[in-house]
């Protein structure tokens, strides 16, 4: 994460996994978003709901990938083994 300053105002940068790593830690460990620097955020509600459904959307992609992975092994793996 970078934080850039100018006069006045203040920008963060944030990577997709610190985006990822902040919604895992909002709506799953409950951390409080003051605390994380967010506080001069001007809707906190807004970025909690938008951080739960994030947390949401990546469960809900864990478990498709878990079911497919299930399936796959149910039918076999369906990739012989090359011989070289």
């Amino acid at each position: 994460m970078r934080v850039r300053k100018r006069c006045g105002t203040v920008s963060v940068e944030m990577t997709a996994q610190d985006i990822l790593s902040l919604a895992v830690n909002v709506a799953q460990n409950d951390w409080p978003l003051d605390t994380l620097g967010c506080g001069a955020t001007t809707n906190l509600n807004a970025l909690r709901v938008m951080l739960d459904e994030l947390f949401e959307q990546i469960l809900e992609a864990n478990r498709l990938a878990v079911e497919k992975r299930l399936t796959k092994r149910a039918r076999g793996s369906g990739c012989p083994l090359r011989r070289s």
